[in-house]
């Protein structure tokens, strides 16, 4: 506040005249601030370096205990899902059954084809006849007649057999070559050593005969 020296009369900070008698009001002198003082610098004597920081880990959660929940009894009336395993044992056994008549079905049907494609015999012996022959000693003479109804060239091993009757026998075997779609006559000549058997030789009493492929 300034109070006016003339009327005694405050007036506010800040005016010049008196606003009741119209005086100059004296003014007034601002404090005259004390000047900063300043301390003089002074480095320091020794540095220390800072530390390296270091990260120290969270601490671990504490483990909770937790206990284990009771058996429920399930609900009256509950009845579980079923669960789909292996077929029944029943249901196997006619699988099995059924593969087996099937695989002996295949093989019959394979063994019947083998059969039925395999080829018959090209060479046979249509007929042969036994005569006695008497010359550089006593024998029987087969003629031998052959067809090979084959497409390809055969060859064969005749046997002709006399067959006495106390049991004895004389035999000779011939082989033969026979070309495709052709007939051959054939003579073999079976000796007989044993002079015993002349009259069963002579008359064709002797107990059988038999021309055959080896």
């Amino acid at each position: 506040m300034s109070i006016c020296p003339n009327c005694g009369t405050q007036n506010a900070d800040g005016m010049i005249f008196c606003s009741k008698c119209n005086k100059e009001l004296p003014r007034m002198q601002a404090p005259q601030s004390a000047a900063p003082q300043y301390q003089p610098y002074q480095p320091q004597t020794q540095y220390s370096p800072p530390q390296a920081y270091q990260q120290t880990p969270p601490p671990a959660p504490p483990q909770t205990w937790q206990q284990p929940a009771a058996y429920q009894q399930p609900p009256p009336g509950y009845q579980p899902m079923p669960q789909y395993g292996a077929p029944p044992a029943k249901n196997n056994t006619l699988l099995i059954i059924g593969a087996i008549i099937i695989a002996a079905i295949v093989i019959v049907a394979v063994i019947a084809l083998v059969v039925l494609s395999s080829p018959s015999p090209s060479v046979r012996i249509d007929s042969y006849s036994a005569d006695p022959f008497v010359g550089l000693g006593l024998a029987v003479q087969f003629t031998v007649h052959v067809t090979n109804s084959g497409a390809q060239q055969v060859q064969k091993t005749i046997v002709c057999s006399v067959f006495f009757n106390n049991g004895e026998s004389a035999s000779n075997s011939l082989p033969i070559t026979i070309a495709a779609g052709q007939s051959m006559t054939y003579p073999i000549i079976v000796l007989v050593l044993n002079v015993a058997h002349y009259a069963e030789v002579q008359g064709k009493t002797w107990a059988s005969t038999s021309c055959v492929f080896a």
